[in-house]
């Protein structure tokens, strides 16, 4: 469905999710401030026409924009879930030779892709490295 290509790897997939869940967030909240804006009655607001349809125009493309982004960040996402659930890459799903891994629990391929840490921790964009790996992300091998 989504091609990302080579951009998203092993080494940076957590960041990349990060980044979709919270355009995503980003979008509902968008929608939510467009929707509160015409609930809540704006004694201060110009009742000029012009200013009216100026803000009506706004409040519509600004909706599209959210809701176009809402959506294709949170099909992104869900094609990233299904490649970790699945624990296949793209290729080995475009070639259907299937994983080469023995079936695991998603708790355990989440905590492959987000680090080791305590799940509340993968939201927040720390870096951490590879079980078993003494380097950071943030180290160059000299």
């Amino acid at each position: 469905f989504s091609r990302i290509n080579n951009c998203v790897g092993e080494w940076n997939q957590k960041y990349f999710l990060q980044f979709l869940i919270f355009v995503g967030i980003m979008s509902i909240y968008a929608l939510t401030l467009i929707a509160y804006s015409w609930v809540k009655d704006c004694h201060f607001c110009s009742k000029d026409i012009m200013l009216k349809q100026k803000r009506l125009m706004h409040s519509v493309i600004l909706t599209m924009e959210s809701i176009l982004f809402g959506l294709f960040v949170i099909a992104i996402m869900c094609d990233q879930f299904s490649a970790i659930f699945a624990d296949e890459t793209q290729v080995e799903q475009v070639k259907k030779q299937g994983p080469f891994r023995s079936k695991r629990p998603k708790m355990s391929l989440l905590r492959e892709v987000c680090g080791r840490t305590h799940p509340i921790l993968w939201v927040f964009p720390c870096t951490s490295a590879p079980k078993g790996s003494d380097m950071s992300y943030n180290t160059i091998p000299i």
